[in-house]
């Protein structure tokens, strides 16, 4: 009976370690203060070739979470999300694959894509607090479901001086 047991906690741990389908998303946002671009790094962690689009613009972004940070409570807080109304219609981009253990990066200009994404002048009105957020991308595969396996990395805005 041990021997069984040993068994299967050593299995579920091997191939707890071989993830079919995976990715994070890293950025480098050194020069997001002054330029409001970052650098997107969109890793394929798993087995399978994953789909990424060739381009990100504010039609392929998502907005997970965004938070304000409280001088008082010295925490980052839920902020409100805009939801603006954007015709993507005729936007259209190519998909590349992703393989696995390489990564794909990007530059977002999200000065620009914010000021359509939530309001036309969210970058200055916005440039005298601190902040933080989340954001996500169209990634698929064809042999997994890829919505619940990724590791984002936060975006962090810090105001200026």
């Amino acid at each position: 009976m041990k021997k069984i047991l040993f068994f299967i906690l050593i299995s579920q741990f091997l191939f707890s370690q071989n993830i079919e389908c995976g990715y994070s998303i890293s950025f480098d946002s050194s020069e997001f203060n002054s330029t409001g671009k970052v650098k997107t790094f969109i890793k394929n962690i798993g087995k399978e070739n994953l789909i990424v689009p060739n381009k990100l613009s504010f039609c392929n972004l998502y907005l997970l979470q965004f938070e304000n940070y409280n001088e008082e409570t010295k925490q980052f807080e839920n902020a409100k999300k805009w939801k603006k109304d954007i015709d993507c219609f005729t936007y259209k981009t190519r998909d590349r694959v992703l393989k696995p253990n390489k990564i794909f990066v990007y530059i977002l200009d999200l000065k620009s894509d914010f000021d359509v994404m939530m309001n036309d002048n969210f970058w200055e009105a916005n440039k005298n607090i601190n902040y933080r957020l989340k954001l996500d991308f169209p990634i698929y595969s064809k042999k997994c479901k890829t919505d619940e396996i990724e590791q984002i990395d936060w975006i962090y805005h810090k105001k200026s001086d």
